[in-house]
């Protein structure tokens, strides 16, 4: 792989980077001004600090639909896990 010692048999950079993007993206900041953190941390911040359904109800149309966009993106990106996916699809509930 990458860290073989014979040149011959390690990876192109091409591969590296494209199997870096895909297996350790859901870690990884991206560059985007309005990405400031990394899909796992968004799902943590989540977890942690989205209030009770009650509260959500009373939340504008708009803003719960952003949500519900937001964690719909996060559900399927590239790199979580089964149970980081299933966060969001809980997380996604109690938005609906």
């Amino acid at each position: 792989m990458a860290l073989e010692k014979d040149p011959d048999k390690r990876i192109s950079v091409v591969e590296l980077l494209r199997r870096s993007q895909k297996e350790l993206s859901a870690f990884l900041r991206h560059t985007s001004k309005f990405d400031l953190l990394s899909p796992i941390e968004e799902i943590e911040q989540l977890v942690n600090h989205l209030p009770e359904k009650k509260i959500l109800e009373l939340m504008p149309r708009t803003e719960k639909q952003g949500l519900k966009d937001r964690l719909n993106k996060l559900k399927v990106a590239t790199g979580f896990s089964k149970e980081q996916a299933q966060m969001a699809e809980q997380l996604l509930k109690r938005v609906v």
